[in-house]
């Protein structure tokens, strides 16, 4: 299940988001500055892109020859559910 914010508002938010999908360690620390870099709807966390960071055309060289490759955000997380290789 995915987590529960304990607040209305990005603004004091204090979420360990590592258990589900790690942003503090590994490849993505340090590579985001806030929330919305990746959540843009603040009402809704569960609205997420990976394209603001994760470039097309890198992206697709990449992933060139993998059978159903898309370049969408819900097919990185589909492949991707820890945010690794």
């Amino acid at each position: 299940a995915l987590p529960i914010y304990t607040t209305t508002r990005w603004l004091g938010a204090t979420f360990n988001h590592d258990p589900w999908f790690p942003i503090y360690s590994g490849k993505h620390r340090q590579a985001w500055t806030s929330c919305t870099q990746c959540h843009a709807n603040s009402t809704n966390y569960r609205e997420f892109t990976c394209l603001s960071c994760h470039l097309k055309t890198k992206t697709d060289g990449q992933h060139q020859g993998r059978s159903g490759y898309r370049y969408e955000s819900i097919a990185c997380l589909s492949c991707h559910p820890r945010g690794s290789a």
